[in-house]
């Protein structure tokens, strides 16, 4: 019996880049039995090129911690769009799934450049071993949302009141990586391998298969860094400075990937120590998309043959899409007016509670 499954995409704000269709659509072929959504502030824009539902995120959904964060932390919330913010409210929109599946339903969120290659074998394998939210840790100081699963919505509200414990009790800023990391620190969610040593077996079309997720270094190895840490260029082979393995010494191909019990499309593979290591999910944290897995797909031969080293690397411009300071758009100057009228009527509160 297949598990009720809803894959989930998250886009506030103005700053999601486009990549999310890409991934979605990847999502859709990986995932045909489930049900895809996007939560987004902005559902006229994404209406049309979704291969979903999408589900209009507005002000009654917002979790009562992000306007308490805006109000800790102003400078994030009226630069780069509230980009900052944003990141960690992403996490708590996954609640507007309320109602929209069943309660026993696991939930997959991918970020928007993510690829994801979780099969009904892996899920189930997912299920039977998480009973809380799990992610990928980069290192005990940074987890990653580059892919968030719950087994169900109960354990997905749970998950969430613990991060909100986090926040509530931090006086300093703690990004979405921190937060993660602080409540798999504390036990409050689970941690899905990113190492050899740690890897999954599961039994895949009568095979013993040993897997690995990734939070952001295989990614960046295979596709590249965002453009925008290295002057809008970007070029595979990226070494994460968290990873303690030399990622150019694993043997990298592509193989057929078993869906349901059938082959359908294709994963990638990590030879590494005598031991092959399935990738659940791939990172492109350069936010260009390599495109689908179709028959001699030159992008992903390149991207193969880069990796172990017999090719040359290629260098690529990426757009900047980020604009790190203050944004004097009309949405801004209303957050910002918010955040003062809060921070005055806190101000007086604790006045009156002095004398």
């Amino acid at each position: 019996m297949q598990d009720s499954v809803a894959v989930v995409f998250v886009a506030l704000g103005r700053s999601t880049p486009l990549t999310l269709i890409a991934a979605a659509h990847h999502a859709a072929d990986a995932h045909p039995q489930a049900k895809l959504f996007l939560v987004t502030d902005k559902p006229r824009r994404w209406s049309k090129v979704f291969p979903g539902e999408v589900v209009a995120y507005g002000r009654k959904n917002r979790n009562p911690a992000m306007r308490d964060l805006e109000a800790k932390f102003p400078r994030r919330a009226l630069s780069a769009d509230g980009y900052w913010i944003k990141t960690i409210e992403r996490l708590f929109a996954l609640e507007a799934l309320q109602g929209l599946v069943a309660e026993d339903s696991c939930v997959i969120h991918y970020e928007s450049d993510v690829l994801g290659f979780v099969g009904q074998d892996l899920l189930t394998e997912m299920k039977r071993r998480c009973f809380r939210v799990a992610v990928p840790l980069e290192s005990l100081e940074a987890g990653c949302a580059s892919i968030v699963f719950s087994p169900n919505l109960g354990a997905l509200r749970a998950g969430l009141r613990s991060l909100e414990e986090v926040l509530f009790r931090s006086d300093v800023w703690v990004s979405d990586m921190g937060l993660l990391a602080a409540a798999a620190s504390e036990g409050k969610i689970d941690v899905l391998p990113t190492r050899p040593e740690g890897s999954w077996e599961v039994k895949i079309a009568g095979n013993q298969r040993k897997y690995l997720f990734d939070a952001t270094a295989l990614g960046m190895y295979l596709f590249g860094r965002d453009g925008y840490h290295d002057g809008g260029e970007v070029t595979s082979g990226f070494r994460h400075p968290d990873f303690e393995y030399d990622l150019r010494e694993w043997k990298w191909r592509l193989e057929k990937s078993y869906l349901d019990g059938e082959s359908k499309s294709k994963i990638v593979v990590a030879e590494y120590g005598g031991e092959d290591y399935y990738i659940a999910n791939l990172h492109v944290h350069s936010k260009i998309m390599p495109g689908p897995f179709v028959k001699e797909n030159p992008q992903w031969t390149r991207i193969i043959e880069e990796a172990n080293g017999s090719a040359g690397r290629k260098m690529f411009s990426a757009p900047n899409r980020y604009n790190f300071g203050f944004s004097l758009t009309l949405e801004t100057f209303v957050l910002a007016a918010k955040i003062a009228c809060r921070l005055f009527i806190r101000r007086v509160q604790q006045q009156s509670w002095r004398i």
